[in-house]
């Protein structure tokens, strides 16, 4: 399962996205974004220590139950298991079991965060944001479009369907659901504002190449 959003979200699949989203922000009238991310980071530090884990217990392997080898033997033989660690560790199982869930979450609302904030009107401005490798869901949400919430809804509302679609590697079906869900959370209102040039309502990055 890839965690590059070029392979998980096609041009057709970003196009059925960005009409969902013109239609939430023409129902609601708050400014509705979507950011699908790769990775929020690389997690090289993570990586080598996996490297550098495996490369120690090839050593103590060999001094522990083989005979005595060439120094270039021992040598090799945490070359390779370096080499192993690195490769495992590209990959979005072995990472997230690596890596302590509060870092990844710490990762993704960072990275949440600075998207949201260059939203040409984040205090009534809503994101869905998609963190493929951390497999995260976060929904921002100015204080305007906080206040103007529909009585009895939540936002947690909108992420349940995004963690479904991730879950049956469905990014944009759950999207799409979670957009037709805000669109019912806000109440209708003015149109978001005008910006020159055309607005990015759907925001795709790749990030680091790992896979997820």
């Amino acid at each position: 399962m890839s965690a590059r959003t070029s392979r998980r979200i096609d041009p057709a699949e970003r196009l059925a996205l960005e009409r969902a989203v013109v239609e939430a922000r023409e129902q609601s009238g708050a400014e509705i974004r979507v950011a699908v991310v790769g990775a929020c980071d690389d997690y090289d530090g993570w990586r080598w220590r996996l490297g550098v884990w495996l490369a120690a217990l090839a050593l103590l392997g060999l001094g522990a139950f083989a005979a005595p080898l060439p120094l270039a033997a021992y040598l090799g033989a945490q070359g390779l298991a370096l080499a192993l660690g690195l490769a495992l560790a590209r990959t979005g199982p072995v990472l997230r079991t690596l890596v302590p869930p509060a870092d990844l979450e710490a990762r993704a609302r960072d990275r949440a965060d600075r998207i949201f904030a260059a939203q040409r009107d984040a205090e009534g401005g809503v994101l869905v944001f998609v963190a493929l490798l951390e497999r995260r869901v976060l929904v921002l949400a100015g204080e305007a479009a906080r206040r103007s919430l529909a009585p009895g809804r939540h936002w947690p509302e909108l992420v349940a369907p995004v963690r479904e679609g991730l879950a049956r590697d469905d990014v944009p079906g759950g999207l799409r659901a979670a957009l037709a869900e805000c669109a019912e959370l806000l109440p209708p209102g003015p149109s978001a504002p005008a910006a020159p040039g055309p607005p990015r309502l759907v925001v795709l990055e790749d990030g680091p190449a790992l896979e997820g």
